[in-house]
């Protein structure tokens, strides 16, 4: 799960920090007429929220489409129902997404302030 994970880490960061280069304008901005610092970023946190995810939404489309993934064909090889491989496999998936989600979600809430020193310089 974590291995998988790892891509999310660096597209949400790298999405991140780019935004912030971006738009720092606008940041300062939000910021100097009040707004606190998390809400000035909210837009760019959720941007960069949905770019780590996009690998992950695209191998859930083509899954079971395209090809039928590993754990599923190595239980129907060795005569498990398929119905149930299908399900197993399905509940794998999920928590790959959901795990994926998770780490990106900590990510970016974790690492927004440090976002803003790339900007600086």
């Amino acid at each position: 799960m974590l291995g998988n994970s790892l891509s999310n880490i660096g597209l949400a960061f790298e999405r991140l920090r780019s935004e912030v280069i971006n738009r720092r304008l606008e940041i300062e901005a939000m910021v100097a007429l009040g707004a606190p610092l998390k809400l000035a970023m909210l837009e760019l946190m959720q941007n960069s929220m949905r770019a780590s995810m996009m690998p992950k939404y695209n191998m859930l489309k083509s899954a079971g489409i395209v090809h039928i993934p590993g754990v599923a064909v190595g239980m129907i090889v060795s005569g498990v129902d398929p119905l149930k491989a299908m399900a197993f496999q399905i509940v794998v998936m999920l928590m790959i997404v959901s795990v994926g989600f998770l780490i990106s979600y900590m990510v970016i809430n974790f690492t927004y302030k440090s976002a803003l020193k790339f900007a600086y310089g």
